[in-house]
């Protein structure tokens, strides 16, 4: 399947095409598996009160009228009363068709307005009826587990490229290490335009293979310098960096490598007792789960290997691949360029 093929694989229309159908597929499972739990949720009677509460929202009260005088939405309803959580998940859904026309037409202005007036219309649901609100606990944990592995995948990113002949490129950023610089140029360019987002997708699965592979691969039987791999991975020649400078947001080429020499040369201060203040100022500085990549990337002696490790591990490589692209969040590990190698001693 698409799920498991390999970046070369997925090239061309055909490529693109079988992307948006495997992440199709995914959701159908998922809206497959919550449906039980939303139509009991549906069952519930909403108090006078909270009808009227929610009804107040002008696009919530037109959304509302069409549902009413809609046949299509009165035959999915079958007959469950406008007071009932059923009714109002179906006027939700007319808030996000309308969002979704907006969209479409290009008027960004209306599209927000539904969008704002769906998010409430849901918050209101939730607070008013405990069996929805666990429906959506479960919706969210359920796209987390199934949607969201296969978005952030290189299928996801392929999906949002609509040029065939950029997709085709995409996918051989993965698996030629000497695709032309040319070639580079020409997709940013392009993806970019089309989607700016799906060429930062992009951008964080290339620097998560690479990251993945420094933090596996042991340097010596006991010791890992995962920083200095991770460097090499990115810079191990002069034309590997200026793929790197094509990839890269500006500026992110020098801050990548300053922060990995700074965490070789932490790595390579010898520990004096317990590491905790490094640990400790790393955290105070980088804040969530890039801090433990850094731990990891500071460690001379870690390697990655059990189950728990490597989910911590995906979850940070997201974190610190995402750091690179966002110029707020280069600033904030800035600052660890600049802790001296003592932080190492307790």
């Amino acid at each position: 399947s698409i799920a498991s093929s390999k970046p070369s694989e997925i090239v061309g229309k055909e490529g693109i095409n079988a992307a948006d159908m495997a992440i199709a597929a995914a959701r159908a499972k998922r809206d497959a598996i919550v449906a039980p739990y939303y139509e009991q949720a549906g069952k519930v009677t909403l108090g006078a009160d909270v009808v009227t509460e929610i009804s107040k929202d002008p696009l919530v009260a037109r959304a509302a009228k069409r549902v009413g005088n809609d046949p299509v939405y009165q035959r999915k309803l079958q007959g469950m009363a406008p007071d009932s959580v059923a009714y109002w998940q179906q006027v939700k859904r007319n808030l996000d068709a309308g969002a979704s026309k907006a969209q479409t037409a290009g008027d960004k202005t209306a599209g927000r307005e539904y969008i704002d007036a769906a998010k409430q219309l849901n918050e209101k649901l939730a607070a008013a009826s405990s069996e929805y609100a666990q429906a959506n606990a479960f919706y969210a944990k359920t796209t987390k587990d199934i949607i969201e592995p296969l978005e952030n995948s290189v299928v996801g990113v392929i999906a949002k490229i609509k040029d065939p002949n950029a997709a085709k490129v995409a996918a051989k950023i993965f698996s030629d290490p000497n695709i032309s610089l040319q070639e580079l140029s020409n997709a940013r360019a392009t993806i970019s335009k089309q989607n700016p987002e799906a060429w930062n997708g992009l951008v964080r699965q290339w620097m998560s293979q690479k990251l993945n592979a420094a933090m596996k691969e042991t340097q010596t039987a006991s010791t890992v310098n995962a920083a200095g791999k991770f460097r090499q991975s990115v810079f191990g020649t002069p034309a590997d960096k200026q793929r790197a400078a094509i990839m890269l947001p500006s500026g992110a080429v020098k801050d990548f490598e300053d922060l990995m020499y700074a965490a070789e040369k932490l790595a390579s201060t010898p520990i004096a007792g317990s590491n905790t203040m490094r640990d400790t100022e790393i955290k105070d500085q980088l804040k969530g789960t890039g801090a433990v990549i850094f731990k990891w990337l500071t460690s001379p002696r870690k390697a990655v290997t059990e189950a728990a490790e490597q989910r911590a591990l995906e979850q940070g490589t997201v974190a610190i691949t995402e750091a690179f692209i966002d110029p707020a969040k280069r600033r904030q590990l800035r600052t660890v360029v600049k802790m001296a190698p003592s932080a190492r001693q307790a």
